[in-house]
């Protein structure tokens, strides 16, 4: 039985992550899959021009430890030449996740007018949609848990002051807390962010944990 007081790291790369409850999140056509852990998976949309949209699904097998889809998305910070292909792929593994009842991981960066009419549309039909590594002001923060949509900070989220403010501004129940592509231990982001939430550690441990057992079921 797992203690209330696990940290919980919704999102990391490192597959060596077993100190705590790690979800590792693998680029399909990139990454090998290691699925005896808590996993994610799908094209990021960095690699759409690399990978055939037409063998996702295949891909993508059940699994138990299959958590959800992603991290999938937009990234819009090198310009939008291959907007419309990212645009294709994001919205063919969100209909991925809903046909296999499994929530998404998304990704985004400068991409927000395209994003958030995706997002209220899918809003209903998934199981559920969390932003990874969110920086952003406390108005778009709003709008997205609004929807239901879970925000995950990380570390680069505590180099923005307009984000701090939006961790703030998170409700404790929305957030997760995550070291995605860094070597930085998760415990450090806890004390980090409970400081500007203003409450303990413990506090905020037991409530992400039940924002995992919430999401995931488990």
């Amino acid at each position: 039985m797992i203690c209330k007081t696990t940290f919980i790291n919704a999102h990391t790369h490192d597959r060596d992550d077993n100190d705590f409850i790690s979800i590792v999140s693998y680029r399909i056509g990139v990454d090998t899959v290691d699925s005896s852990a808590p996993f994610t998976m799908g094209v990021h949309p960095w690699d759409t021009q690399t990978f055939d949209v037409n063998a996702i699904r295949k891909t993508i097998i059940p699994n138990e430890n299959l958590k959800a889809i992603g991290e999938i998305g937009l990234d819009y910070a090198k310009g939008k030449k291959n907007r419309n292909i990212q645009l294709l792929y994001f919205t063919q593994q969100l209909n991925i996740a809903e046909s296999m009842g499994l929530g998404v991981v998304i990704h985004c960066v400068k991409a927000y007018d395209d994003m958030m009419p995706i997002l209220q549309e899918y809003a209903s039909k998934l199981k559920f949609i969390m932003l990874h590594g969110f920086i952003g002001d406390p108005q778009l923060a709003v709008q997205l848990t609004k929807m239901g949509v879970y925000l995950s900070f990380g570390f680069t989220s505590l180099n923005s002051d307009k984000t701090e403010d939006s961790i703030r501004r998170t409700p404790t129940d929305m957030l997760f807390l995550e070291t995605d592509d860094m070597d930085n231990n998760i415990e450090e982001l806890y004390e980090e962010v409970s400081g500007i939430k203003g409450c303990s550690v413990e506090e905020l441990k037991e409530q992400v944990f039940n924002n995992y057992q919430k999401v995931y079921g488990e």
